[in-house]
């Protein structure tokens, strides 16, 4: 059992290596030049790696701080509702504060809600911490293309996009 769990991840690590280079080399050449697109690379991957890793333990994380197994789904759902509407406030946000305060917005809200997290001691606290994570969860699905778009123009946006989108499942298979 342990070895397939390996090969399946060996695999699709292996796959999106793949995506990347190939979606690297269809990338403009002017995006590739820039010295941010390199720390972007590694900012989104990083992000994406320290928000996935809560997101799949927060039911067991839960049980463990005494929650049964009903309680601790209810606040799971929550953090998925809270992220739809996250995704649509950060997205009108975006407009009139920008991308770049977008971006810090859910970097400190992974922050403030991981911590919330930790010192969890009820039903209130866990729902007040699903609902400030959830929009630290916004960071991998709306600031990478709100930033690559403002960073390396429109004209690159398709292949520098694929290029971070696909960072953010490779994320969620690491860890």
């Amino acid at each position: 059992m342990t070895y397939d769990y390996l090969t399946i991840n060996f695999t699709s690590v292996a796959g999106f290596i793949f995506l990347l280079i190939f979606l690297y080399a269809n990338a403009s050449l002017d995006a590739k030049i820039k010295r941010h697109f390199y720390l972007m690379i590694l900012v989104v991957f990083l992000s994406c790696c320290c928000t996935y890793v809560a997101f799949s333990v927060v039911v067991p994380h839960l049980q463990d701080c005494g929650m049964t197994a009903q309680e601790a789904a209810r606040v799971q759902s929550v953090m998925l509702l809270a992220l739809a509407a996250a995704k649509f406030i950060c997205g009108a946000l975006s407009d009139v504060l920008g991308a770049k305060a977008i971006n810090l917005i859910c970097m400190i809200a992974t922050v403030v809600g991981l911590v919330l997290f930790a010192e969890v001691g009820g039903m209130p606290m866990a729902m007040a911490a699903a609902v400030v994570y959830s929009v630290s969860l916004v960071l991998t699905t709306i600031t990478v293309p709100l930033l690559s778009s403002s960073l390396f123009g429109y004209h690159a946006q398709g292949s520098i996009i694929g290029i971070f989108m696909a960072l953010v499942p490779a994320a969620s298979v690491i860890t």
